[in-house]
């Protein structure tokens, strides 16, 4: 399937670096994916860019949730 995108949710939280970040974006681990044979099994699911726009919106997730209450975090 192909999307145009406007912007990049990165969830920085416990992420030591802007990469890591990005990576555990596009790389999706599925553990109850159902193959072809309809047997639930482990796969990975991964997202490309194929054009980069003009300009690139990345926002950084510093959100969590505690008992239903949101709290930014300082340190990421």
């Amino acid at each position: 399937m192909q999307e145009v995108f406007a912007e990049i949710l990165l969830n920085v939280i416990g992420i030591k670096d802007l990469y890591e970040a990005w990576e555990n974006h596009y790389y999706n681990l599925l553990e109850d994916y159902k193959g072809n044979d309809g047997e639930k099994c482990k796969a990975q699911k991964v997202e490309w860019i194929q054009k980069l726009p003009r300009i690139i919106n990345m926002q950084m997730n510093r959100i969590m949730f505690d008992k239903g209450n949101a709290e930014k975090t300082v340190r990421v």
